[in-house]
């Protein structure tokens, strides 16, 4: 519960924090706009062409009207406040938008900072599903619980699992020894060094009831296999069978 608060907690500080960037980011293009339409009713001498005002105070987007009036006909002027209108908008807008860069990613960037990674917790391992007391699952690790009792992480579910570290590791005696010591069902095993017939063999003919063979054609103890014995000669099916 205190790690989904954190989540909704969050969310909701996300959530904020955009809804307070898009406000300056707007606030600062509506100031922008009022203060090129006064720029330009400055330079028009508060003519009384420019329309309703307010003690020389015009509205905010006045100036979007004026200037599809009459743009054309003072070229030169329009050209000029067009210039102003570039410099105020790019001197108010560039810091604004900075602000609201950091308003949208100043908490995420903060608390991953250095990644997200951290050590699993008992609820992470639970919700992993890798608790399982099934006789067909793989072992996958290993931990010591609260009171030195060592608990066995299995995996029972229908993905693959792969385990990749360096040479004499541990990958063997850690990980594949175990499951072949508990997976009651059928297992195929390459074995190039021969240490998990030697480990896990016994066991898989006692008590797992398996009919253990090893297939080594180097070795005189290797049961044999011909697979050209598969070849249905004379028969519709052995071009088939031969590829």
């Amino acid at each position: 519960m205190i790690k989904a608060n954190k989540k909704v907690q969050r969310g909701h500080e996300d959530r904020n924090a955009r809804i307070r960037g898009t406000v300056l980011f707007f606030l600062a293009l509506f100031i922008d706009s009022w203060i090129i339409t006064q720029y330009m009713a400055v330079t028009f001498h508060f003519h009384p062409a420019l329309g309703w005002n307010f003690s020389h105070i015009y509205l905010p987007w006045d100036w979007i009207v004026w200037y599809a009036k009459w743009s054309g006909q003072y070229p030169e002027v329009f050209r000029e406040i067009t210039q102003f209108a570039l410099s105020i908008t790019a001197f108010s807008m560039l810091p604004t938008i900075g602000i609201y860069s950091i308003f949208i990613g100043k908490l995420k960037a903060k608390e991953d900072l250095y990644g997200s990674a951290r050590w699993s917790e008992w609820e992470d391992v639970k919700q992993a599903g890798l608790l399982s007391t099934a006789p067909d699952s793989v072992v996958v690790g290993a931990f010591k619980d609260n009171h030195g009792k060592i608990r066995y992480l299995r995996h029972s579910g229908p993905e693959h699992v792969l385990t990749f570290a360096p040479t004499r590791s541990g990958k063997g005696v850690g990980l594949v020894v175990p499951t072949l010591l508990s997976w009651n069902e059928s297992a195929v095993v390459t074995d190039l060094k021969g240490e998990l017939w030697a480990l896990t063999a016994g066991w898989r003919q006692k008590y797992a009831e398996n009919r253990v063979v090893k297939f080594e054609p180097a070795s005189p103890d290797s049961v044999h296999w011909n697979p050209l014995d598969e070849i249905r000669f004379g028969e519709a099916e052995v071009v088939g069978d031969v590829q």
